[in-house]
Protein backbone atom coordinates (compact mmCIF):
# COMPACT_ATOMS: atom_id res chain seq x y z
CA UNK A 1 0.00 0.00 0.00
CA UNK A 2 2.84 2.12 0.81
CA UNK A 3 4.70 1.93 -2.16
CA UNK A 4 0.91 2.73 -4.53
CA UNK A 5 0.96 5.84 -2.36
CA UNK A 6 4.38 6.77 -3.19
CA UNK A 7 3.95 5.93 -6.97
CA UNK A 8 1.02 7.81 -7.16
CA UNK A 9 2.59 10.79 -5.69
CA UNK A 10 5.48 10.56 -7.59
CA UNK A 11 3.03 10.50 -10.68
CA UNK A 12 1.30 13.05 -9.11
CA UNK A 13 4.54 15.47 -9.05
CA UNK A 14 5.66 14.92 -11.94
CA UNK A 15 2.06 15.33 -13.71
CA UNK A 16 2.48 18.86 -12.00
CA UNK A 17 5.67 19.88 -13.05
CA UNK A 18 5.01 18.92 -16.70
CA UNK A 19 1.76 20.99 -16.44
CA UNK A 20 3.69 23.79 -15.02
CA UNK A 21 6.37 23.77 -17.69
CA UNK A 22 3.68 23.44 -20.34
CA UNK A 23 2.00 26.59 -18.70
CA UNK A 24 5.40 28.68 -18.95
CA UNK A 25 6.17 27.52 -22.03
CA UNK A 26 3.19 28.88 -23.45
CA UNK A 27 2.41 32.61 -24.85
CA UNK A 28 -0.22 33.67 -22.91
CA UNK A 29 1.76 34.12 -19.78
CA UNK A 30 5.03 34.26 -20.97
CA UNK A 31 5.96 38.06 -19.62
CA UNK A 32 6.12 39.33 -23.44
CA UNK A 33 2.59 38.93 -24.23
CA UNK A 34 -0.61 41.47 -23.57
CA UNK A 35 -1.55 41.90 -20.39
CA UNK A 36 -5.11 40.72 -21.27
CA UNK A 37 -6.40 37.79 -22.99
CA UNK A 38 -8.90 38.15 -25.67
CA UNK A 39 -11.81 35.67 -26.13
CA UNK A 40 -15.05 35.41 -28.57
CA UNK A 41 -18.27 35.55 -26.10
CA UNK A 42 -20.85 36.16 -28.88
CA UNK A 43 -20.34 34.75 -32.62
CA UNK A 44 -24.05 34.73 -34.28
CA UNK A 45 -24.87 32.37 -36.97
CA UNK A 46 -23.96 33.79 -40.56
CA UNK A 47 -26.25 33.92 -43.34
CA UNK A 48 -26.55 31.72 -45.54
CA UNK A 49 -24.57 32.22 -49.04
CA UNK A 50 -27.55 32.53 -51.84
CA UNK A 51 -27.51 31.98 -55.48
CA UNK A 52 -29.18 32.88 -58.89
CA UNK A 53 -28.98 31.88 -62.20
CA UNK A 54 -28.52 34.65 -64.39
CA UNK A 55 -28.27 33.63 -68.00
CA UNK A 56 -26.82 30.16 -67.30
CA UNK A 57 -24.47 31.59 -64.91
CA UNK A 58 -24.83 30.86 -61.06
CA UNK A 59 -24.66 34.20 -58.97
CA UNK A 60 -23.18 33.97 -55.45
CA UNK A 61 -25.15 36.67 -52.94
CA UNK A 62 -22.55 36.50 -49.89
CA UNK A 63 -23.60 38.05 -46.67
CA UNK A 64 -21.93 41.72 -45.87
CA UNK A 65 -20.74 41.41 -42.73
CA UNK A 66 -20.71 39.92 -39.12
CA UNK A 67 -20.62 41.88 -35.53
CA UNK A 68 -19.01 39.55 -33.45
CA UNK A 69 -18.21 40.43 -29.53
CA UNK A 70 -15.15 40.10 -27.87
CA UNK A 71 -14.16 39.76 -24.32
CA UNK A 72 -10.71 41.13 -22.70
CA UNK A 73 -10.08 39.23 -19.60
CA UNK A 74 -6.97 41.06 -17.25
CA UNK A 75 -4.14 38.70 -17.16
CA UNK A 76 -2.85 40.18 -13.75
CA UNK A 77 -3.75 43.90 -11.95
CA UNK A 78 -1.06 45.65 -14.49
CA UNK A 79 -4.21 45.23 -17.26
CA UNK A 80 -5.44 48.74 -17.44
CA UNK A 81 -7.96 51.08 -19.58
CA UNK A 82 -6.65 52.78 -21.70
CA UNK A 83 -2.98 51.42 -22.43
CA UNK A 84 -4.59 47.34 -22.57
CA UNK A 85 -7.04 48.67 -24.62
CA UNK A 86 -7.06 46.36 -27.84
CA UNK A 87 -7.56 47.90 -31.47
CA UNK A 88 -8.62 45.35 -33.53
CA UNK A 89 -7.21 45.40 -37.06
CA UNK A 90 -7.22 41.85 -39.16
CA UNK A 91 -9.04 38.47 -38.54
CA UNK A 92 -7.67 34.96 -39.79
CA UNK A 93 -10.15 32.41 -40.87
CA UNK A 94 -9.76 29.14 -42.02
CA UNK A 95 -12.48 27.36 -43.42
CA UNK A 96 -13.02 23.32 -43.08
CA UNK A 97 -15.17 22.73 -45.63
CA UNK A 98 -17.66 19.32 -45.59
CA UNK A 99 -16.36 17.35 -48.05
CA UNK A 100 -12.54 17.41 -46.52
CA UNK A 101 -11.27 20.50 -48.05
CA UNK A 102 -9.74 23.21 -46.36
CA UNK A 103 -8.66 26.40 -47.36
CA UNK A 104 -6.90 29.24 -45.17
CA UNK A 105 -5.92 30.46 -42.91
CA UNK A 106 -7.25 34.06 -44.90
CA UNK A 107 -6.05 37.10 -43.85
CA UNK A 108 -8.97 39.63 -43.36
CA UNK A 109 -8.98 43.55 -42.32
CA UNK A 110 -11.09 44.24 -39.32
CA UNK A 111 -12.17 46.92 -36.89
CA UNK A 112 -12.92 47.26 -33.65
CA UNK A 113 -11.89 48.61 -29.79
CA UNK A 114 -12.09 45.87 -26.74
CA UNK A 115 -11.45 48.42 -23.56
CA UNK A 116 -9.64 46.32 -21.06
CA UNK A 117 -11.97 44.02 -19.03
CA UNK A 118 -14.89 45.14 -20.87
CA UNK A 119 -16.38 43.15 -24.38
CA UNK A 120 -16.41 45.19 -27.81
CA UNK A 121 -17.58 44.16 -30.93
CA UNK A 122 -15.10 43.89 -34.06
CA UNK A 123 -17.46 43.37 -37.57
CA UNK A 124 -15.61 41.67 -40.25
CA UNK A 125 -16.80 39.34 -43.62
CA UNK A 126 -17.20 35.90 -43.06
CA UNK A 127 -15.85 35.15 -46.86
CA UNK A 128 -14.92 37.21 -49.81
CA UNK A 129 -16.07 37.33 -53.32
CA UNK A 130 -12.46 36.06 -54.48
CA UNK A 131 -12.45 32.97 -51.62
CA UNK A 132 -15.77 31.95 -53.11
CA UNK A 133 -15.73 29.07 -55.16
CA UNK A 134 -18.22 27.74 -58.26
CA UNK A 135 -17.39 24.36 -56.55
CA UNK A 136 -18.55 25.40 -52.97
CA UNK A 137 -22.39 25.38 -54.43
CA UNK A 138 -24.23 23.04 -52.07
CA UNK A 139 -21.08 22.76 -49.55
CA UNK A 140 -20.89 23.98 -46.08
CA UNK A 141 -17.97 25.13 -43.95
CA UNK A 142 -16.65 25.56 -40.43
CA UNK A 143 -14.96 28.57 -39.32
CA UNK A 144 -11.90 28.97 -37.27
CA UNK A 145 -11.78 32.29 -36.26
CA UNK A 146 -8.97 34.28 -34.84
CA UNK A 147 -9.02 38.41 -34.21
CA UNK A 148 -5.08 39.98 -33.85
CA UNK A 149 -4.16 43.79 -32.98
CA UNK A 150 -2.39 45.87 -30.67
CA UNK A 151 -2.81 47.03 -27.57
CA UNK A 152 -2.94 50.74 -26.85
CA UNK A 153 0.67 50.67 -25.51
CA UNK A 154 1.72 48.50 -28.72
CA UNK A 155 1.70 44.79 -27.42
CA UNK A 156 0.92 42.65 -30.10
CA UNK A 157 -2.64 40.49 -29.01
CA UNK A 158 -4.54 37.85 -29.99
CA UNK A 159 -8.14 36.27 -29.38
CA UNK A 160 -7.77 32.58 -28.67
CA UNK A 161 -9.52 30.97 -31.88
CA UNK A 162 -13.01 30.41 -31.87
CA UNK A 163 -15.74 30.94 -31.46
CA UNK A 164 -17.00 28.49 -28.97
CA UNK A 165 -19.30 25.80 -30.64
CA UNK A 166 -17.91 26.41 -34.07
CA UNK A 167 -19.49 28.89 -36.87
CA UNK A 168 -20.97 27.49 -39.92
CA UNK A 169 -21.22 29.05 -43.40
CA UNK A 170 -23.46 27.67 -45.73
CA UNK A 171 -24.01 27.87 -49.79
CA UNK A 172 -27.23 26.91 -51.44
CA UNK A 173 -27.08 24.65 -54.37
CA UNK A 174 -26.69 26.56 -57.66
CA UNK A 175 -28.23 24.73 -61.26
CA UNK A 176 -27.85 26.48 -64.10
CA UNK A 177 -29.66 25.25 -67.29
Amino acid sequence: MRGTNRILRALLAVGLVLALQACAEGTVDDGDSANVVLVIGTFPPIPPITTTNEEGVCVFQLPTGVSVTLVSLPKSELAESPMSDAVIDSVSVTYSWDDGLVVGPIEMSAAGLIPCDAQGTVSFLPIRYGDMTADRAGHSANLMVTFRGKLVDGTAVESLPGPPGGATLSVESCSVL
